[in-house]
């Protein structure tokens, strides 16, 4: 399942962790790296040496009072995850880096295997043991590990380059060792597992049902599908698909949210704008987060870079689509006229809209003119 699998992302996450210095060296609370440093006094409140602990006193795993074993896989370590982030917080890490880790619990994004072994880390208390996790593995291990990473097909992380990415950036021992394991095991399902929670029930049905009546499948039948998906996905992902009802739907979870980075810059532009209180720009990023969707890093991108705040707010509404008859026009002056390949779901996609009124203007004008030239040079 090639087409969903959005592994890109753990380069994303572990930059995101190894660069702040936790598995660089040690780094106690007041950053002078000795061991003067410990955790809160109720850091180890709640936790237990397993990750399947949940934080309330009832007998079930999930995050609330009742005995009922719920139906949110993410529960029983989601707790657990926001810990690890508060715990690397007063270990050295700045805000900023830990509100980003947070964020990634929150949406069920974090890597399951580092929330694992912190899990440990953080009940013990002390800031030399961030080593257990995040220590970065031997460089040299990291083409058998993508060998066996190549073997499962998992061929979208960093376009395929896997062993160049890990060279450079090597993963948190904690990632590796699990990596390692599965490995032994030649079972592609347990490095998934290594990344990601089990996925939203309902994830791989209806994944495989919407990707064989879109035409994402390449051929292949819905029974085929299901015997390849993999039932582990980060929380925003899994949920998103298995509540899709359409392509467009299927398109939009594929997409995803767009970089907390680019949703703070729009926000910024949009507090200067509207005169916001630090409050109102931060509640702008965290609906950045939610609005995830084909088109819409791209509409942000474009109203950061031209300070255009009428077109920042648009972001945050109802994208128009492209207007009437377009997508057809267009997805046909690609293939006859330009003799380029816009793909079978060229008009699906781009019935999804998300450009702004000058792009679909342009495009159209060169269209009637015949200037495939101009209408690749169209800004979208």
């Amino acid at each position: 399942m090639a087409l969903l699998r959005p592994l890109g992302f753990v380069w994303l996450v572990l930059g995101s962790l190894l660069p702040a210095g936790c598995g660089r060296s040690h780094i106690a609370a007041d950053g002078d790296g000795d061991a003067d440093a410990d955790a809160d006094s109720d850091a180890d409140s709640d936790v237990d040496s397993d990750v399947d602990s949940d934080v309330d006193s009832d007998v079930d795993t999930d995050a609330d009072t009742d005995t009922d074993a719920g139906t949110d896989p993410y529960d029983p370590w989601r707790a657990d995850c926001v810990r690890m982030c508060d715990f690397l917080e007063e270990c050295g890490w700045g805000s900023e880096e830990a509100d980003n880790c947070r964020n990634q619990c929150e949406r069920g994004a974090m890597i399951v295997s580092l929330v694992e072994c912190m899990v440990d880390v953080v009940a013990r208390g002390s800031c030399l043991n961030l080593d257990d996790c995040f220590r970065p593995m031997d460089p040299g291990e990291c083409a058998p590990l993508c060998e066996f990473v190549d073997s499962c097909e998992i061929r979208d992380w960093s376009g395929g380059g896997c062993a160049k990415e890990c060279s450079a950036n090597p993963w948190p021992k904690a990632f590796a060792d699990c990596v390692q394991l599965a490995r032994a095991a030649a079972e592609c399902n347990d490095l998934l597992a290594c990344l990601w929670p089990p996925a939203a029930d309902g994830y791989c049905e209806n994944l495989c049902r919407l990707t064989v009546e879109c035409g994402f499948g390449e051929g292949e039948t819905e029974e085929e599908c299901l015997a390849r998906c993999d039932p582990f996905a980060p929380e925003f992902l899994s949920v998103c698909i298995a509540d899709a009802k359409g392509c467009d739907d299927l398109i939009g979870c594929i997409a995803g949210p767009p970089p907390r980075e680019l949703c703070e810059d729009v926000c910024r532009l949009r507090a200067g704008c509207h005169g916001w209180s630090g409050d109102e720009e931060n509640a702008c990023v965290d609906e950045c987060a939610g609005i995830g969707g084909l088109g819409v890093t791209g509409c942000l991108e474009g109203a950061v870079s031209a300070e255009d705040c009428f077109a920042a707010d648009a972001c945050f509404g109802d994208v128009d689509g492209p207007p009437a008859g377009y997508c057809a026009d267009a997805c046909a002056f690609e293939e006859f006229d330009c003799l380029l390949d816009p793909g079978e779901n060229c008009e699906v996609i781009c019935d999804a809209g998300g450009q702004p009124p000058e792009f679909y203007e342009c495009r159209q004008s060169t269209i009637d003119a015949g200037d495939c030239d101009g209408y690749l040079e169209c800004a979208g």
